[in-house]
């Protein structure tokens, strides 16, 4: 194949797939504002919290990109605008897929195929932080409820979200104990070796990707609207 045609054919490839995922969105905007009255959304609220939504999310997808950053720039020396690049390719790949489980092959897809394993493994890493995020408001909601609704149920609840945090914690913050782990394996043996790609994530790196993902879960828009 020379290079022209692999020019035309990466024009073809990359337009029917951002063909594919603007139908896909408006598809999805059109089911969402079947919904919806004109008339009292325009009447609603002031136009104060739409041109906030919309700050807070160039804001939201700012700090996940650069969250990725730090991640890829730990398996491979990339530059911020490649790595956000990537972040949002990772988007589009999602919008598609269900569950949103394309997110992250989109963006190593989109990174290139020389470092695949590299990136899966800061990729795990990335994931253990969203989910230690998740259980760690989870832990809080559950502390809240059992104090205003108290009941056996609760409390069993909050023990189980107590001991998944410890864990995640275990796994997010002493993975190096756990890599020796994947060697005993055979077919998981390559993936130990560039899991030592993470001893490269200082403690320090590791508290600022924690920190986004916490900062990114804040309800800022709910309290500014509760105070308003």
């Amino acid at each position: 194949m020379n290079k022209n045609t692999k020019i035309w054919l990466n024009y073809l490839v990359g337009g029917a797939i951002s063909f594919l995922l603007l139908w896909s969105i408006y598809g999805q905007v059109t089911k969402q504002m079947a919904g919806i009255n004109a008339s009292t959304w325009r009447q609603s609220g002031p136009r104060f919290y739409l041109w906030l939504s919309v700050i807070l999310m160039f804001f939201n997808t700012s700090l996940e990109g650069y969250k990725w950053f730090l991640l890829v720039r730990s398996a491979e020396s990339v530059s911020y605008s490649r790595a956000f690049s990537s972040y949002l390719a990772g988007i589009a790949f999602s919008i598609i897929t269900p569950n949103r489980v394309g997110e992250y092959p989109g963006r190593i897809l989109y990174l290139g195929r020389s470092n695949t394993f590299r990136y899966i493994n800061v990729s795990i890493l990335g994931v253990m932080a969203q989910l230690s995020t998740v259980y760690i408001f989870g832990l809080c909601g559950l502390i809240y409820y059992n104090i205003a609704f108290p009941a056996t149920i609760a409390k069993v609840a909050l023990a189980a979200c107590f001991v998944v945090n410890i864990i995640i914690a275990i796994i997010y913050w002493r993975f190096e104990s756990w890599l020796p782990l994947l060697e005993r394996k055979k077919l998981l043996r390559r993936f130990a070796i560039y899991g030592k790609l993470l001893n490269r994530i200082t403690i320090r790196r590791q508290i600022v990707i924690l920190g986004i993902s916490m900062l990114r879960h804040i309800p800022v828009e709910k309290i500014i609207t509760k105070n308003w």
